[in-house]
């Protein structure tokens, strides 16, 4: 017994669009409360990991499927990925290092 049917090309649209606009709902929804608790002192780091985990698990899925697609792109993406990080931890390595420099 079948409990997927396969969709034809417009149901496959229809709902690659859908979920593009549930995911930047969710990330906009989760990047406001971010925000707003950042401000307020309440609990940021929630939304904050929310966020960080849906686009690590979404670049992941994405290079995963365009390997195995035979993409040649997706060296390129890693690369790409791998500098931003570190750019990344070395700003949020000096940036509290200088805050407390000059204290």
């Amino acid at each position: 017994m079948k409990f997927i049917r396969r969709m034809d090309e417009m149901e496959m649209d229809i709902s690659l669009k859908s979920m593009r606009w549930s995911y930047l709902f969710t990330l906009l929804v989760l990047a406001a409360w971010a925000g707003y608790s950042c401000f307020t002192g309440g609990n940021w780091q929630l939304p904050l990991y929310t966020i960080i985990g849906q686009n690590l698990i979404n670049f992941g899925a994405t290079l995963f499927y365009r390997r195995q697609m035979d993409d040649e792109g997706w060296k390129h993406d890693v690369r790409c990925m791998l500098m931003i990080l570190a750019v990344i931890l070395l700003a949020g390595l000096a940036i509290p290092l200088f805050l407390i420099a000059t204290r």
